[in-house]
Protein backbone atom coordinates (compact mmCIF):
# COMPACT_ATOMS: atom_id res chain seq x y z
CA UNK A 1 0.00 0.00 0.00
CA UNK A 2 3.03 2.24 -0.15
CA UNK A 3 2.22 3.18 -3.74
CA UNK A 4 -0.14 6.14 -3.93
CA UNK A 5 -1.65 4.89 -7.19
CA UNK A 6 -2.63 1.54 -5.63
CA UNK A 7 -4.15 3.23 -2.60
CA UNK A 8 -6.20 5.59 -4.76
CA UNK A 9 -7.48 2.69 -6.87
CA UNK A 10 -8.49 0.73 -3.74
CA UNK A 11 -10.42 3.72 -2.37
CA UNK A 12 -12.06 4.35 -5.75
CA UNK A 13 -13.33 0.77 -5.84
CA UNK A 14 -14.52 0.91 -2.23
CA UNK A 15 -16.20 4.32 -2.62
CA UNK A 16 -17.08 4.81 -6.32
CA UNK A 17 -19.70 7.42 -5.44
CA UNK A 18 -17.02 9.81 -4.11
CA UNK A 19 -15.30 10.18 -7.52
CA UNK A 20 -11.87 10.46 -5.87
CA UNK A 21 -9.23 12.16 -8.01
CA UNK A 22 -6.32 12.86 -5.67
CA UNK A 23 -5.14 11.69 -2.25
CA UNK A 24 -2.21 12.22 0.09
CA UNK A 25 -0.87 9.03 1.67
CA UNK A 26 1.17 8.40 4.80
CA UNK A 27 2.18 4.81 5.62
CA UNK A 28 2.76 3.70 9.20
CA UNK A 29 1.17 6.90 10.56
CA UNK A 30 1.91 7.32 14.28
CA UNK A 31 -0.62 9.34 16.22
CA UNK A 32 -1.44 10.51 19.71
CA UNK A 33 -4.69 12.24 20.63
CA UNK A 34 -3.79 13.47 24.09
CA UNK A 35 -1.46 13.31 27.05
CA UNK A 36 -3.37 10.53 28.79
CA UNK A 37 -4.11 8.57 25.62
CA UNK A 38 -2.08 5.73 24.21
CA UNK A 39 -0.23 6.19 20.96
CA UNK A 40 -1.60 4.44 17.91
CA UNK A 41 -0.28 3.42 14.52
CA UNK A 42 -2.29 3.30 11.31
CA UNK A 43 -1.11 1.10 8.44
CA UNK A 44 -2.17 3.65 5.83
CA UNK A 45 -3.59 7.13 6.43
CA UNK A 46 -4.99 8.88 3.37
CA UNK A 47 -6.71 12.22 2.86
CA UNK A 48 -8.57 13.24 -0.28
CA UNK A 49 -8.86 16.68 -1.86
CA UNK A 50 -12.17 17.25 -0.01
CA UNK A 51 -10.44 16.77 3.37
CA UNK A 52 -11.96 13.34 4.10
CA UNK A 53 -9.61 11.01 5.97
CA UNK A 54 -9.32 7.26 5.35
CA UNK A 55 -7.69 4.73 7.66
CA UNK A 56 -6.77 1.55 5.78
CA UNK A 57 -5.74 -1.35 8.01
CA UNK A 58 -4.31 -4.55 6.57
CA UNK A 59 -4.84 -7.87 8.34
CA UNK A 60 -3.47 -11.20 7.22
CA UNK A 61 -4.21 -14.65 8.52
CA UNK A 62 -2.83 -18.12 7.97
CA UNK A 63 -6.30 -19.45 7.15
CA UNK A 64 -6.06 -20.29 3.45
CA UNK A 65 -3.61 -17.38 3.05
CA UNK A 66 -6.54 -14.96 2.99
CA UNK A 67 -6.07 -11.22 3.31
CA UNK A 68 -8.74 -8.96 4.78
CA UNK A 69 -8.89 -5.19 4.31
CA UNK A 70 -10.97 -2.94 6.56
CA UNK A 71 -11.87 0.49 5.24
CA UNK A 72 -13.16 3.30 7.39
CA UNK A 73 -13.90 6.52 5.64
Amino acid sequence: MSKKKNCLELLRRAYPELNLQKINVITQYDGNIGLESKNFRLDVWAQDDEGRIYDIEMQTTNKQNACSITLRG
